[in-house]
């Protein structure tokens, strides 16, 4: 079963694997403003 498996595995296409990248670095970018929107954000008053 094992060697059926790898010997049908195809990898993911570049273009694939490209768009996906991409995708995490927008995401990755918009945490990180997030989160340093949050550390300047003053600290609220009661």
């Amino acid at each position: 079963m094992a060697r059926q498996i790898a010997m049908t595995y195809q990898p993911p296409s570049t273009v694939g694997l490209e768009a996906r990248i991409h995708d995490l670095e927008i995401r990755l970018a918009h945490l990180t403003d997030l989160v340093e929107t949050l550390m300047h954000e003053p600290e609220p008053r009661s």
